[in-house]
């Protein structure tokens, strides 16, 4: 049974004294016998005396010494010992390259006047500004009637427009040129769509640019099964020598345009097939590319004096 503890204060209220330990009586205590502790050995007679004639004898010699049953030879080298040593030590350096050792020699580094200090030009394959393809081949120069019909465009202020035929001359195109109001309203909508992450990247951008120039010039597309006439302008805000306009919704937000309802029902109706879209595409840049030489030649005294004979 567990003994029980009262730490509780006597009836008086003072507290319990503390009891004092006693000391123990060492007097009482019985100890053991003292143990005696053996003497270090002496050194026997024989290995006393190997000691003493050690002493004695001069320490170039050498001296043999019996240690249980074991023969030892102290020797103390001496200069010839040494310049045995150096002369070995020699023959290893001079000697020849052991064969599981590959020397490796490296040529020198060619003067400072042969290393180029330039470098090499760097070779374009596309214009570092619209990414076109630099290796393609340039159009042809324009002839007398494309300098002519461009000229009246520009003194009448009018669209420079020119068709082309495909496919064997089963399908005719006829594109135009834009005003800078139209421009204006393509880059309104690529920015609109990049702010709102629908394009992310600056070629993706470029590519929406030049679809939607395509939409607008495209005016007309005509074969032996299909003629589609298009608007030859956006709006009268934006063409106002333009005859018929685009007729579209009013966007639900002001900053953006109404292109892609243009482009969903040219990409849907008419270029809905993507050889028959490749094409236009390009025919379309190839104008514009013409568009660019023409402007070009402007400032050129030849191409007026030749649009005077013309006229």
């Amino acid at each position: 049974m567990a003994k029980e503890i009262d730490l509780r204060t006597q009836a008086s209220g003072m507290p319990t004294p503390p009891v004092k330990p006693q000391r123990p009586d060492v007097s009482k205590l019985i100890l053991p016998p003292p143990v005696e502790l053996p003497q270090p050995s002496t050194l026997t007679p024989g290995v006393q005396a190997a000691l003493d004639q050690l002493a004695k004898t001069s320490p170039a010699e050498p001296v043999s010494v019996k240690v249980a049953e074991t023969e030892r030879i102290i020797t103390e080298p001496s200069e010839d010992a040494f310049a045995k040593a150096q002369k070995q030590f020699d023959e290893i350096l001079s000697g020849p390259i052991p064969p599981e050792t590959t020397q490796v020699v490296l040529d020198s580094p060619p003067p400072l006047s042969v290393i180029p200090t330039t470098m090499p030009p760097t070779i374009l394959t596309n214009c570092p500004h619209c990414s076109f393809p630099l290796d393609q081949p340039d159009i042809p120069e324009p002839d007398s009637f494309e300098k002519q019909s461009f000229l009246q465009s520009i003194l009448g202020q009018k669209a420079f427009i020119k068709e082309y035929d495909l496919f064997g001359a089963k399908v005719r195109v006829r594109l135009r040129t834009l005003t800078v109001r139209e421009i204006d309203v393509i880059y309104k909508q690529v920015y609109w769509e990049r702010q709102h992450d629908i394009i992310t990247n600056n070629l993706d951008a470029l590519e929406r640019i030049n679809r939607f120039r395509m939409y607008l010039q495209l005016q007309r597309l005509t074969s032996d099964d299909f003629d589609y006439d298009l608007p030859d302008g956006y709006s009268k805000e934006t063409n106002q020598y333009a005859t018929e306009c685009w007729k579209l919704d009013v966007p639900s937000d002001p900053l953006a345009t109404g292109l892609p309802q243009i482009e969903d029902y040219i990409a849907t109706r008419i270029l809905s097939h993507e050889p028959l879209h490749r094409k236009i595409y390009a025919v379309c840049q190839q104008f514009n590319r013409l568009v660019a030489k023409l402007g070009d030649l402007v400032d050129n005294s030849d191409f007026w004096k030749e649009t005077e004979e013309q006229s």
